[in-house]
This record gives structure tokens, C-alpha cells and sequence, in this order.
């Protein structure tokens, strides 16, 4: 990720882009800020944002086997945003665009 993504991603947090919270909220920024970053990043944070877009690679995976066709990239964008209330719509769960419980078990992950 170049510098200038890194800061357009943390302009549209800031700013109140298109942002859903998977309970990952500051994933993004966080490794946008960790790339861009002039000082050292501590090792754990980086190992938590990490675990966290691996998390939602595999709430994008799942909901791309049901039928979503999203890019499995790590990033809650509004198209994944979209597709969990869709998801969510028509398994009869409050579309919230989040990964609560819910939505989690009906899509065979862990909570």
C-alpha cells in the first residue's frame, strides 16, 4: 500500500466514508497508519489488526459461497457492508451490515 492510500483510507475514516464495524472498525486505519508510520509500531497491535482482516476475509469468504461475489481482501468496504445486510435480509436478521452473533453462526464462523 502506497503512502497516498494509506492517507486516503484514513480520510475517509475521518471523514465518515463508507465505514462499517465488524467489531474491526480501526483495522484499516490502523495499517495504514502502521505503514505509513515514520515511528516503530508496537508488535501487537499489528499482530491484533492483522487477526482482524483475517477475520473479515472469512466473513467475506463465507458470504461469497453465499452467493455475494466479493473481492476477499481483508477490508470492511461498503460492498462487503452491503452484501451482510443482504445476507442478513434474507436469512431474517436485523441487517445491520455488523458481524453479530447471529449473522456469525448463520454463517458457520465461530463468534
Amino acid at each position: 500500500m502506497s503512502k497516498e492510500e494509506g492517507m486516503n483510507i484514513i480520510r475517509k475514516a475521518l471523514l465518515g466514508g463508507a465505514w462499517v464495524s465488524l467489531a474491526l472498525s480501526c483495522a484499516v486505519p490502523a495499517v495504514a497508519l502502521a505503514k505509513t508510520a515514520k515511528t516503530p509500531v508496537h508488535k501487537g497491535a499489528l499482530r491484533k489488526v492483522a487477526a482482524g482482516n483475517a477475520r473479515v476475509k472469512a466473513i467475506q469468504g463465507a458470504l461469497d459461497k453465499h452467493g455475494a461475489r466479493l473481492k476477499v481482501d481483508g477490508l470492511m468496504g461498503p460492498k462487503t457492508e452491503a452484501a451482510m445486510k443482504r445476507f442478513q435480509s434474507q436469512h431474517h436478521l436485523k441487517a445491520t451490515g455488523t458481524a453479530d452473533k447471529a449473522t456469525l453462526k448463520a454463517l458457520g464462523i465461530k463468534a
